[in-house]
């Protein structure tokens, strides 16, 4: 590919984590999916568990990868529901909340780019999936989504700067729930913070 477009830079996009480590070297930016699923025959209570248990793996998993990869690690960050495979649905998207914390905790954890992806899916001709329409989408997260993006230019050259001479601790992060990265930037200090639980706290 470099040699019939060297002016562009190649991308891989590997939804499976140990296949990530099998072809790291055919791309310049390694891009990873990390889905959510479950059974749509659990309550909703069990559900939203499943996608609390997803989101507050995030971090660990983009911190676990752009430090093993050692190359740019961007995320492709679902944002649909009404998605069905091997028996597993995701029966809703995430709500404009939980993108957000998915979308700081790929940051903070060591992504430098979200590509948020969604389906435009059919059945029997009809679009059945469509994340803008208020009947078939949720036009607060897509709302949400573009606020973010805008946020993630901002956001970009400070996540990328250098670590300040200054030790920061938390005082109190039950469960390790709060998840955070300390910048300077500009000779300005920046603390980036996300709860990655569904739980809320206070007195951190």
């Amino acid at each position: 590919i470099h040699q019939a477009d060297p002016n562009h830079i190649t991308f891989i996009d590997l939804a499976k984590k140990e296949s990530i480590f099998d072809f790291k070297d055919s791309a310049d930016v390694i891009m990873h999916e990390h889905h959510s699923y479950t059974d749509s025959n659990k309550s909703q209570i069990a559900q939203d568990e499943d996608y609390a248990r997803y989101i507050s793996e995030i971090y660990d998993e983009a911190q676990y990868l752009s430090l093993q990869i050692d190359k740019p690690l961007w995320a492709v960050s679902f944002a649909y529901g009404n998605y069905y495979t091997d028996g597993l649905d995701t029966p809703r998207p995430p709500t404009s909340q939980e993108y957000t914390s998915i979308f700081y905790q790929w940051f903070i954890g060591g992504a430098t780019g979200i590509i948020p992806y969604t389906y435009k899916m059919k059945k029997d001709n009809q679009i059945t999936w469509h994340l803008p329409d208020a009947r078939l989408g949720s036009p607060a997260l897509w709302k949400r989504m573009k606020e973010l993006n805008v946020q993630q230019d901002f956001l970009y050259p400070i996540i990328n700067s250098s670590l300040p001479n200054v030790t920061l601790n938390l005082r109190n992060n039950p469960y390790d729930a709060i998840k955070y990265l300390f910048r300077e930037y500009n000779q300005k200090f920046y603390l980036i913070t996300v709860n990655s639980l569904n739980h809320s706290y206070s007195n951190v």
